[in-house]
């Protein structure tokens, strides 16, 4: 009797230490930042119903002092988690719109009563507006099907009522009131896939509005919607598609600067060059990297071959206190470039060579690994330093090895931990703290095409208070929201 109860001592001691612990890893180290508890989850039953295409942002919404994770998705529907992997169904959530959920859905008060409303633009081409609950408060109709750009929140938080900006496919940028009555429509002209700006180049106070057309020409308005200047003075090329910028101050002056990927060489008369421009202009046939002055004039421009995705951020990786691009090509390559171009040592980056530092057999080494979004500067490790974290797309590894999310140091290693498989992927990843216990966490859309669960969360060793560098486009407004 006494050899069974210490057999039976052994195997429940052996089954709890199992239960505690997460199982074997194929890559080693990977356990040093896990899967949150509770995730990954998934929200939608369809596998395509479930992608996300937009940004995925934290926010308090029903006022208890932690986060939700909020996210619009193919599903039409409007979503929210916990921070511990419930899907919230208080009120009236999750919410549907009239179509799918391209864009990022945003929260902020709009109204100034100190309660978030949620605001989400939809394929149909509607803007919604939902309460804290998900009451409907408010359809705005722009008679655009198609609509793929996300709402912008304008105004400071807490002040005064705030406005929303929103682009449409036929080339208008709308400006709405707090309850969805329209105070003014600019016409653009081409398509303007991108959301807008609300921007402060000068460092005056002064707030302006900075859209992109779909031609790569820029239009910055004032606050009430009239022209302020164009530029360049001929598009790029009707075929730009949906064209990012990023806004910052990239040389230390106070000034901010507008960074653009462009598609299509520009005519030397089209460019205005600003004193001490860096660089020289991409040839007919190549495309660029520009970073422009806010009177239109360039302040760095360079070519590059292959081609660059859709967007790219600034930041300071070594810590050195200057800032550079970064960027990722359609080889599979990481650039991080000073700002005349010129590459940062050790860079660019090929993903392939990332592939031989991970020990995990299942990993094709040849793979075609791409990289849709814009690299993110993080501490992700909480060493002090920053490192660089990006989204993989490889249509030759399987499953979830498909989708992968990968930090690397100034050096281009491979952090302890990482990858860290997701599944294919389009949105956006977030680093924020969602319980509101000074821990960070790294919040990653995937699972496309059941290709994994659709929404991971992983706990990070950092406490440190991250400052995200995101696209231009969405940079103003994810600050305080």
């Amino acid at each position: 009797m006494t050899r069974l109860v210490a057999l039976l001592v052994c195997v429940m001691s052996a089954w709890q230490a199992s239960a505690a612990e997460p199982g074997p890893s194929v890559h080693a180290g990977r356990e040093r930042m896990p899967a949150r508890r509770g995730f990954p989850a998934d929200f939608s039953r369809s596998p395509f119903g479930g992608e996300i295409r937009g940004a995925v942002s934290a926010v308090d919404i029903d006022g208890d002092g932690k986060k939700e994770i909020l996210f619009g998705s193919f599903d039409g529907m409007i979503h929210m988690f916990r921070a511990d992997g419930r899907e919230v169904h208080d009120g009236l959530w999750p919410r549907h719109t009239g179509g799918p959920i391209v864009g990022t859905v945003k929260a902020g008060d709009l109204d100034g009563d100190d309660t978030p409303e949620v605001v989400a633009s939809s394929y149909d081409g509607k803007l919604y507006a939902f309460s804290d609950r998900g009451d409907r408060l408010w359809t705005a109709d722009t008679h655009q099907p198609g609509l793929t750009s996300s709402p912008v929140l304008t105004g400071k938080p807490g002040i005064h009522s705030r406005g929303i900006l929103l682009s449409t496919p036929d080339g208008a940028l709308h400006s709405l009131n707090a309850n969805g009555s329209r105070t003014w429509l600019h016409p653009n002209g081409p398509p303007v896939g991108t959301p807008p700006a609300e921007v402060d180049l000068a460092g005056t106070g002064d707030r302006q509005v900075l859209i992109r057309d779909d031609s790569g020409v820029f239009s910055l308005l004032t606050k009430d919607g009239n022209l302020v200047r164009k530029w360049p003075s001929e598009p790029y090329s009707d075929r730009n598609g949906p064209a990012a910028f990023h806004v910052a101050d990239t040389d230390g002056d106070g000034i901010q600067e507008i960074a653009a990927v462009q598609k299509e060489a520009l005519s030397p008369g089209a460019v205005p060059r600003a004193p001490g421009c860096w660089g020289t202009l991409p040839p007919q046939g190549e495309q660029g990297v520009f970073v422009w002055t806010p009177a239109g004039e360039a302040a760095s421009m360079f070519p590059v071959d292959p081609a660059v995705g859709a967007s790219l951020r600034t930041g300071d990786l070594n810590g050195d206190g200057a800032k550079e691009l970064l960027f990722a090509d359609e080889a599979g390559r990481v650039h991080v470039t000073a700002l005349d171009g010129k590459p940062r040592t050790g860079w660019p980056l090929d993903i392939r060579d990332v592939y031989k530092q991970v020990d995990d057999p299942r990993l094709d080494p040849r793979g075609r690994p791409a990289v849709e979004r814009a690299p993110v500067l993080a501490d992700i490790d909480g060493d002090g330093a920053s490192e660089l974290v990006f989204c993989v797309n490889d249509p030759r590894q399987a499953d979830e090895l498909g989708g992968m999310v990968i930090a690397v140091d100034a050096a281009g290693k491979l952090l302890a931990g990482f990858p860290k498989y997701v599944g294919r992927n389009h949105g956006e990843m977030l680093v924020a703290d969602l319980d509101d216990d000074g821990d960070m966490e790294l919040v990653v859309p995937g699972g496309i095409g059941a290709t994994s669960r659709q929404l991971h969360v992983f706990d990070l060793p950092t406490s440190q208070k991250l400052e995200m560098i995101f696209l231009g486009s969405d940079f103003q407004m994810f600050k305080g929201e």
